[in-house]
């Protein structure tokens, strides 16, 4: 497109004000609002900075333990997530 030329911008910027990279090399999220990730993102931003802290801390060990219980490797425990 020759405004794109003319101002040294992508179609992608001009129309989003994004840049597109293809593939998953960047380093944002372009998220709806009204997604459930866009709800999480607008409660958290309405708290305090130290309950942000402790919904990071939340965030993580939900995580550790997903990544146990997919693998079955229970901290502690010789049971599988199929036995509890």
């Amino acid at each position: 497109m020759s405004i794109c030329r003319a101002i040294g911008v992508s179609p992608e910027w001009l129309l989003s004000g994004v840049e597109s990279r293809r593939g998953n090399d960047r380093d944002y999220y372009t998220i709806a609002k009204s997604s459930n990730m866009g709800r999480l993102i607008t409660l958290y931003l309405k708290i305090k900075p130290v309950f942000q802290g402790q919904v990071i801390g939340y965030m993580e060990a939900l995580s550790d333990i997903e990544e146990n219980e997919t693998y079955g490797a229970y901290r502690g425990s010789s049971v599988s997530p199929v036995e509890r």
